[in-house]
């Protein structure tokens, strides 16, 4: 297990061409398991905005202003198993229903202050505590399940995949000549 973590920090993103997202450009192996063959491609989407502008967290006016003009989008086809799919699938709407649920615990809270006075603070941060740890768990599942990207460029894609295996597939597919060279 170490030796897997020292070796995937090792690992570099595999750069792809915008336009070589599909299934006619990439080999028939899972993403994010590193298996090979029974594999169906799925329409995926990625955004990539710099992460310095969560400075601007605090001022949203800007931070939207910032993330709109800098967010860079590419969409294709990725190859996952079905077990895979699934995986995501589950740990999009988790992350979802978490968001959700400190939303509604927090209006929760902000409701129960009017009715009870002196534990209404407590609810508030118990309610935004454990929703923002709910927020970082399912985050964190969705990572392992699905392809990370690194950065956006006007031609590129560059991405972490899950597996290894997988990432090691890609990689000698993309450089064994198989694409045409820009």
């Amino acid at each position: 297990m170490a030796a897997e973590k020292a070796g995937r920090k090792a690992n570099m993103a595999i750069v792809i061409p915008k336009n070589e997202l599909n299934e006619f450009s990439l080999p028939r192996v899972c993403v994010a398991t590193g298996q090979q063959g029974a594999v169906t491609f799925q329409k995926t989407e990625f955004q990539y905005v710099p992460r310095w502008i969560v400075i601007f967290a605090f001022a949203p006016l800007l931070y939207l202003i910032f993330y709109f003009a800098l967010r860079k989008t590419a969409s294709g086809s990725l190859p996952f198993t079905d077990e895979a799919w699934a995986n995501v699938k589950a740990a999009r709407r988790n992350v979802a229903l978490a968001a959700m649920g400190l939303v509604a615990g927090i209006f929760l809270s902000l409701f129960s202050v009017s009715i009870i006075k002196d534990a209404g603070f407590v609810l508030l941060l118990v309610a935004f505590i454990g929703g923002l740890v709910a927020i970082g768990v399912f985050s964190r599942r969705l990572q392992k399940a699905y392809p990370r990207v690194t950065l956006i460029d006007d031609r590129d894609v560059h991405l972490v995949f899950p597996s290894s295996q997988a990432e090691d597939l890609v990689r000698a597919h993309l450089s064994s000549g198989t694409r045409p060279v820009a």
